[in-house]
């Protein structure tokens, strides 16, 4: 909501000439507001089912959400991010200036695998293969302070804001309502699914060989009692995995589930000024066995896949590049990984929309090689990972931004849910150990699907 004694205001034309798919406005401007609004989380949970929304929380307590959609550039099966980012880059900047350009963020996402056959009753219908887009309001909670950046045809900038600005005065009441710190629980009935074809992925690596790894996921439905509450699951995945980024994306197109939402520890890479930041995270155990990681050759093999595998992608495009000597230990609430940091000094012209198409999926999420490993995936699993595991992010209009890889997550509807979990299979996998290791993944979501609002 905004603040009379304090709001500022200013616009400025922005003629587009190039096209993205979406048509993009003859004349686009853009406002800069201060607004009292504290807590997005809230306000993405009233506006998931009216308008496409994007939430992304770090563990630095960053708060970015986007509302409606300004401009797009949907990708098709054979587009990459990074010619996608290009044409609604040039769109947004072929006039002489762009009033609050180095404000603007570019939000999207590309599926796990852009090129799996698409089927209209898939759990994912409404969600497109890959998107990058310009959000109508930009909303970004910084250092205790939000502000809000509004974008549209000149002469709508007004109406756009009156459109938004009543559910975000009725966000900040729930915010201080003080609801929000007291939960609930509910239960579900829940319905594990793919045993039979998890254990025959296996058997394929581990007997037959097929391939040096692949990752196979499985899906576990809730069916709730009440609806799902979706301010209370981001507050619990906020508390319960604070280093994790959370983030929540909504397609009120996908009639059974309207809501894309979890708390993933995994970042596919950070760039800013011509340096890229990037991880290998693979290799598991127990919450309490994170140590014991270091000594098992399986788990240190799954995980030099991924760091030899991130440092061939990155190599053509780093003048250079380094990574941790050794792995550590990343310690999460229900789980441990190993981790290796991984950085580098970006060739002059590129940016992160290139390094996204570099690096996914990477090892941890797919496999080695990656080619192969995709076509058994599709071939085992037998249902569409849609963006499960694929990656999500934003970027600004200099090729700055940060991409993170869509884990520990679920489809949420009204009072159904669809969780993903999967695990790294090698020639020496055990069936039922790996099948333990995506149960203990699923249990962040579990949890926040089964929390409610008091009041």
């Amino acid at each position: 909501m905004a603040n009379d004694r304090n709001e500022k205001t200013s616009t400025h034309d922005c003629a587009a000439s190039a096209q993205p798919d979406s048509p993009m406005p003859a004349r686009l401007s853009a406002a800069f507001r201060t607004v009292d609004c504290e807590d997005l989380r809230v306000v993405f949970a009233r506006s998931a089912t009216l308008a496409r929304s994007y939430y992304r929380s770090t563990a630095a307590g960053d708060q970015l959400l986007g509302l409606g959609v300004a401009a797009s550039a949907r990708a098709g099966e054979q587009d990459s991010i990074a010619s996608r980012f290009g044409a609604l880059r040039d769109a947004l900047t072929d006039a002489d200036t762009l009033a609050h350009q180095d404000k603007i963020r570019l939000l999207g996402w590309s599926a796990f695998d852009p090129e799996y056959a698409r089927d209209p009753a898939s759990s994912w219908a409404g969600y497109a293969r890959r998107e990058i887009y310009l959000p109508e309001i930009l909303l970004r909670r910084k250092d205790g302070k939000t502000s809000a950046l509004i974008i549209g045809e000149a002469d709508k900038l007004e109406a756009i804001w009156q459109r938004w600005e009543a559910l975000l005065a009725a966000a900040a009441r729930d915010h201080r309502s003080g609801r929000l710190g007291f939960t609930t629980t509910q239960s579900a009935d829940h319905l594990w699914l793919d045993r039979d074809t998890f254990c025959y992925g296996v058997e394929r690596v581990t007997k037959d060989h097929v391939a040096p790894k692949v990752v196979l996921a499985r899906r576990v439905r809730l069916d709730m009692t009440q609806s799902i509450d979706l301010r209370a699951a981001l507050q619990l995945l906020s508390e319960s995995y604070p280093t994790c980024t959370r983030f929540a994306i909504s397609s009120p197109e996908n009639e059974d589930y309207p809501v894309f939402f979890g708390a993933t520890p995994e970042r596919l890479a950070q760039v800013k000024d011509g340096e890229v930041h990037t991880m290998a995270l693979a290799g598991t155990a127990k919450a309490n066995e994170g140590d014991a990681l270091l000594n098992k050759p399986k788990e240190l093999e799954e995980h030099q896949f991924v760091v030899d595998m991130i440092l061939d992608s990155l190599a053509p495009y780093c003048s250079e590049l380094t990574s941790d000597p050794t792995p550590k230990i990343k310690r999460l609430t229900n789980v441990s990984h190993l981790l290796s940091d991984i950085s580098g000094r970006l060739k002059p012209g590129v940016g992160l929309a290139e390094v996204v198409d570099a690096l996914h999926p990477t090892p941890a999420v797919c496999g080695t090689p990656r080619k192969l490993a995709r076509e058994l995936i599709a071939q085992f699993e037998g249902f569409d990972r849609g963006l499960y595991a694929g990656t999500f992010g934003w970027m600004d209009l200099e090729g700055n931004g940060e991409f993170d890889v869509a884990l520990r997550c679920a489809l949420a509807g009204d009072t159904q849910a669809l969780l993903f979990a999967g695990a790294g299979i090698t020639r020496d996998s055990d069936i039922e150990l790996e099948w333990t290791e995506t149960r203990a993944k699923f249990e962040p979501l579990l949890r926040a699907l089964a929390a409610m609002v008091l009041g």
